[in-house]
């Protein structure tokens, strides 16, 4: 995306472009024009390795246009991206006491929406993410945690498949759940999953306050179950990144996911006892 079509995006060509530490997988640029700011949403070295479908992305952006922010310009071949900067603070910046159920509803609304075409199938996904990596993560009881997952999973609904704090934005009036790169049809209950994993949640209370937002349904274990898959899948993932880019934010990442792991297999074994 060059000035020309940020200019003819934002509707000006007096704007200025900033740096920001905003993303992992992104760089994301903070455009100001005319009193209203934007962010440019494009790919770093490597994003080809992520496996990801723009189409796919953009269809679930159709879908969710009531829950995300305006884009105002993406481009299908890279991917790049220039959308509205929401007056909100991230799930992670949030001092609320209520941003757990708050979370969880959110998630509630995007599961209402109709599956896509593209399955985010998270065995295949792991295998990819390995494939990709001279040194794959390895995990205790990887095959039956597997077998367990694959009995339980169904691809319901569109799913997010990215719940990072970044990705729920909390505003005064109104909350958005931003960022569909990984959006697709998948198990609802690895969404949920996702976002305790992504965001290591082990509070037995703000895990309530999330699912009863959600106003789940699920057995407990089931969602933790496909928690210890999603930290399968980003720890390769991590893994991936951190032999391709060399940054030490990856292998934070790594040990999260590892120590995430650990402590809900803990929770499980001694549930099953």
């Amino acid at each position: 995306m060059d000035e020309r079509t940020i200019a003819a995006a934002v509707g000006s060509t007096d704007f200025t472009i900033e740096p920001t530490n905003l993303g992992i997988s992104n760089e994301n640029l903070l455009v100001t024009a005319q009193d209203r700011q934007y962010f440019w949403r494009r790919p770093k070295a490597g994003a080809a390795l992520l496996a990801t479908s723009h189409d796919a992305e953009i269809r679930a952006m159709e879908l969710a246009a009531d829950l995300d922010v305006p884009t105002l310009y993406y481009d299908r071949t890279t991917g790049e991206k220039l959308s509205r900067r929401a007056q909100a603070v991230t799930f992670g910046e949030s001092a609320d006491a209520d941003r757990y159920r708050r979370a969880g509803q959110l998630v509630a609304f995007l599961h209402r929406k109709p599956p896509v075409e593209t399955v985010f199938d998270p065995f295949e996904k792991l295998e990819q993410y390995r494939s990709r990596t001279r040194t794959p993560v390895s995990f205790p009881h990887e095959q039956e945690i597997l077998d367990c997952a694959r009995s339980l999973w169904e691809p319901l609904c569109l799913c997010h498949n990215d719940l990072v704090c970044g990705n729920i934005l909390l505003g005064q009036d109104r909350d958005w759940l931003i960022d569909y790169e990984y959006a697709a049809a998948g198990d609802p209950r690895f969404d949920l999953a996702g976002f305790l994993s992504e965001n290591s949640i082990l509070d037995p209370a703000a895990r309530a306050q999330f699912l009863e937002g959600y106003n789940s349904s699920y057995p407990e274990w089931q969602i933790m179950v496909f928690e210890l898959v999603a930290d399968m899948i980003w720890a390769n993932w991590a893994q991936m990144l951190l032999e391709t880019r060399q940054d030490p934010v990856f292998a934070e990442i790594l040990r999260d996911k590892q120590a995430h792991f650990e402590n809900i297999l803990n929770k499980l074994v001694d549930r099953k006892n």
